[in-house]
């Protein structure tokens, strides 16, 4: 009981990994408890994010400091964006990945066709849900944030008629904590699972 959920989650990992090696085809009798656990966590992602950025936005009351505080969020992610490439090209150009390798191995076994990745515009125009439903329902997150900002910022400008709304949210929100808890304390037999 004294334990970390950290640690308890570590154990849970070696145990898995040292029950995987002994027990080979016959661990995956425990694989349900680790299906359950993921699942557990699937349940929860979208309306906890929903919920907390909903009651986040709604609860700073002004929209001034929605701007403020949006800037510095867009700043923040192109900088850690510009770090994070460029410490990806500094770790591909020293470490070479892929050098060697014999790529016709792959050619001859599979036909690939690699996506064409869609351009910034296309994410723009894609963060915005046609259908708020389906964007919970495919568990879409950027829609799902960007419905969650809008409702929040429906809610500042509602004022007090939007201040129920916005305690309900709140008051889900922290239930969607406490949920979030209950699912984290599985963790280690999920894990190990």
């Amino acid at each position: 009981k004294k334990m970390s959920l950290a640690l308890k989650t570590f154990i849970g990992f070696g145990l898995g990994i040292l029950i995987g090696l002994i027990f080979q085809e016959k661990a995956t009798v425990l694989k349900p408890l680790g299906t359950i656990f993921l699942n557990m966590i699937k349940m929860i992602v979208v309306p906890l994010v929903f919920c907390s950025i909903t009651a986040g936005v709604a609860s700073l009351g002004d929209l001034r400091k929605l701007r403020s505080i949006g800037v510095k969020v867009v700043g923040l992610y192109a900088l850690t964006s510009a770090i994070s490439v460029v410490l990806g090209f500094l770790v591909a150009n020293i470490t070479n990945p892929g050098e060697g390798f014999d790529m016709s191995a792959l050619a001859e076994g599979s036909q690939y066709e690699a996506q064409a990745m869609p351009s910034v515009l296309d994410t723009i125009v894609d963060a915005f849900p046609s259908n708020v439903f389906q964007s919970f329902v495919n568990t879409n997150m950027l829609q799902i944030i960007v419905f969650s900002i809008f409702l929040g910022v429906a809610l500042i400008m509602m004022e007090e008629q939007g201040k129920r709304l916005s305690s309900a949210i709140q008051s889900f929100s922290d239930v969607m904590s406490k949920i979030t808890a209950i699912v984290m304390e599985f963790s280690p037999i999920g894990v190990c699972a």
